[in-house]
Parts: structure tokens; sequence; C-alpha cells
């Protein structure tokens, strides 16, 4: 019983829809995802090592598993194992050092990201968000990661962001939109689904209340969108980050004051 009710959690999902599209994209690609492994394994033992020490306690975080398949699957696929294990660390590591009143602030996955990727001048990929083909259909399955974010009530922050996002998109020469069954596929397949569902509304650095849900995926659309008509290298992975810091600014100070 306690399986069937982890696998139907938000956690659940996560886990069952990233591995899918982690084993999916591994299929297409012929190769072993050796890096979501590695990834996967550091940060899960990393993080029970840690509450070991601080908490006296040993017990399995989905949210660190679901970290390492996070940066495994945004990471290059050929990565050297140095940047996943660098990301891997700072990210586990920055929910006990970076914080304030006992919460993490930035997104783990994408702080040990950015940090590792800088470092080691390598790639993001999002090697799993890709498609596949099926009887001659191209499919794309990245949308479906929609029901853990509905699971955790984040559909206020990812939807907005996609909204936003896509019609910055739409707008200009970036992703055009044609009035065609075709052309509106096309233009789907560049909203960043995994991006919006996974990591923009990750549960403990985005807001709760509608609102601020609302606001937050407004804003960080419309950064990310013109960090990438600046040609910002990582405009995803920064543009995040800037509205975890945001967040706790407004949240702690600022909303505090008023």
């Amino acid at each position: 019983m306690k399986l069937i009710h982890f696998l139907n959690s938000m956690y659940g999902w996560v886990i069952v829809l990233l591995v899918v599209l982690a084993a999916i994209g591994s299929y297409i690609k012929q190769a072993i995802p050796l890096n979501l492994i590695v990834a996967v394994v550091v940060c899960s033992v990393l993080d029970l090592a840690i509450k070991k020490v601080l908490k006296k306690s040993f017990r399995f975080s989905a949210s660190a598993f679901i970290t390492g398949l996070i940066i495994g699957s945004v990471a290059q696929f050929q990565a050297p194992v140095w940047v996943i294990l660098v990301a891997s660390v700072i990210a586990i590591g920055s929910k006990y050092v970076i914080r304030i009143k006992k919460q993490h602030i930035f997104n783990p996955a994408t702080l040990g990201l950015l940090i590792a990727l800088l470092l080691f001048s390598s790639g993001d990929e999002w090697w799993s968000s890709i498609s596949f083909n099926l009887g001659g259909y191209s499919i794309l399955l990245t949308p479906l990661l929609i029901i853990p974010n509905y699971k955790a009530l984040k559909l206020g922050v990812s939807l907005p962001f996609l909204l936003v996002t896509g019609v910055l998109f739409a707008a200009t020469t970036y992703a055009p939109l044609t009035l065609s069954a075709g052309g509106a596929i096309d233009f789907l397949y560049t909203l960043p689904f995994f991006f919006a569902f996974i990591m923009v509304s990750e549960p403990k650095t985005s807001p709760y209340l509608l609102k601020e849900q609302v606001v937050f995926g407004v804003l960080v659309g419309a950064l990310t969108f013109g960090l990438l008509l600046l040609s910002v290298k990582y405009y995803l992975l920064i543009s995040l980050l800037i509205g975890n810091l945001g967040f706790v600014i407004y949240k702690n100070y600022l909303q505090r004051q008023s």
C-alpha cells in the first residue's frame, strides 16, 4: 500500500516519468545513460550521508533521487563524468548550506548544473526531452510531466510560464506559429515542457499561493525570453535562479515590510 501511495504521489509520478523519458532517450541514442546513473547514485548517497551526520537519520530522499535524474537528463549525454560529479555535489550541498529560515533558496539541480557547466565549459543538452518516432508519427512525451506538476499544485507556475514563453516565441522569429496542424505541432516542440513542469515549479523553491505562482511564472518566462534574445548561454538555468532569488527576497523582506 505504501508503494502504491508513493507511486501515485507527486514524487512517484516525477520519478516514473523521468525514468521513462530517459529510457526512451537512451534507446534512441543506443547507449546506456551512465551520466544519469552516476548523478542519481551520487545525489542519493550524498544526501543520505549528510542527513546521517546532521540529523542522525538515514532515510531515502525522493527529492535527491529526482535531483540526480534532472542533472543526468539536462547535462550532455556524453559529458565528462567530473561534470556530473561536481553538479551533483553542489546540488545536494546547496540544500544544506545556502538556506534561509531552514529552507534552501535555489533549485538544487539548476544551481549544480549551472556552476558545473560554467566550470568545465560544457553544454546543456536536455537529451531526454527529445521526441521519438512511432508508426511514422513523431511523439513528444514531456507534456506528460503535467501530471506530477498537478499533483504538486504548481500549475499556477508552469502554465503561466509556458503561456508567456509561447506568446513571446510566436510573436518573434524565434518560433513563429503558422496556422496549420503541422505548424502548431512544430511550435509545441519548441516549448520547454521539461523545464516548466519539473524545474521552474519545483515545490520548495517556487510560491504556493496562486497569485504569487502566476507572477513567478510570468516573470521567469519573460526573463527566459529576454536572456534568449541576448544570446545568454544557459539562459534557462540562469533565469530560474534569478527567479528563485527574487522570490526569497520578496517573501522574506519586501512582503514583510509591506
